[in-house]
């Protein structure tokens, strides 16, 4: 499954990983959540330093690759990996 149709298809309130192609649903960590906590403030402060009008809110959507080239994917409330 793309990204793409991933972020158009995942269950919007919870939290899912995408394993061989299918979501599944997954239990948030406190991990997670420092993650994404550390995140959100870094990019806050980033709209603040280069004086850009943006909320960072739990909507925020982020697609990574790994050096071994897997796609991994964030949302504020999720993580997922595609």
């Amino acid at each position: 499954m793309a990204f793409r149709k991933f972020l158009e298809q995942y269950p919007n309130d919870s939290i899912c990983e995408l394993i061989n192609g299918e979501i599944v649903e997954m239990d948030a960590t406190r991990a997670h959540k420092s993650i994404q906590y550390a995140l959100m403030r870094k990019f806050d402060q980033e709209c603040d330093r280069v004086q850009l009008d943006y909320i960072i809110g739990n909507d925020i959507k982020i697609r990574t690759l790994t050096t071994k080239g897997d796609e991994h994917c964030f949302t504020a409330n999720r993580w997922f990996f595609c």
